[in-house]
């Protein structure tokens, strides 16, 4: 009997006919930190936080999970930890839904303007919008950055003035490219330019909120900075860029 199972089985691997095997199933996914007490986007957490006092008397020291769109990350002001700045179409809200603060400091290049986002974090109160603190990101949707480098950027622009504005307007801008000057004569705003393609040249604007990259650059050095493009229309053979912080803080 017993043989004869085992020339059934080996006939059975033979002629290729192997019996049917179930694919393992993904186990669930594990929710990190405590659970939500609440789940909502941020539209509706800030329609309830016009009632400042109404809104912090019920969500303060809760875990709130909330679903928005990035309007803009950076890093925080202590160093330690980064801001995710999510987006509002209330004109009373001046465009910000709401506050959420990561422990990455560098957040900027890895959130982008008009990304889905979820997170969830502890509410804390009412600032310039809801915020929450100690934040993890959930789950974020496709990546809506302008990621290219700056002699592509300058061929862009020099090929087609208005597409290439179409393309960037009010988008995050992610550019790699390498320093050709760094400008230090105007104290109100400080800039460097990035190599183009001989036409058009790429200044990248970034004031002096962070006056600490002409003493961190030099021409030649190969950088990655996140900015927007300027608002106003840009001029023929000059792509402006604002709001310029790099990826990661070069070392002097």
């Amino acid at each position: 009997m017993r043989l004869a199972v085992l020339l059934i089985a080996f006939c059975t691997i033979a002629s290729g006919r192997l019996p049917a095997i179930d694919a393992p199933k993904p186990e669930p996914k594990k929710e990190s930190g405590p659970p939500a007490d609440f789940k909502m986007t941020s539209e509706e957490l800030q329609k309830e936080c016009k009632d400042r006092k109404a809104a912090e008397a019920k969500y303060k020291g809760k875990i709130i999970e909330l679903s928005g769109t990035v309007e803009e990350a950076k890093a925080g002001y202590d160093g330690k930890r980064g801001i995710i700045f999510l987006s509002s179409t209330d004109p009373k809200s001046l465009g910000i839904g709401g506050m959420c603060l990561i422990d990455d400091p560098n957040p900027h290049g890895k959130f982008a303007k008009g990304q889905t986002i979820k997170v969830k974090g502890k509410f804390t109160g009412v600032a310039i919008g809801p915020t929450l603190e100690a934040c993890t990101v959930l789950e974020k949707g496709p990546d809506t950055a302008v990621r290219i480098t700056s002699e592509e950027l300058a061929k862009d622009y020099t090929a087609d003035r208005a597409a290439t504005e179409k393309k960037c307007d009010k988008r995050t801008l992610v550019i790699t490219g390498e320093v050709a000057v760094i400008n230090t004569d105007d104290k109100k705003v400080e800039f460097l330019e990035l190599k183009g393609d001989g036409a058009t040249r790429i200044e990248c604007r970034y004031g002096l909120s962070i006056n600490t990259l002409k003493d961190k650059l030099k021409p030649g050095d190969k950088v990655t900075l996140v900015g927007e493009m300027f608002g106003f229309r840009n001029e023929k053979g000059l792509f402006v860029v604002i709001s310029c912080v790099p990826v990661t803080q070069p070392k002097k």
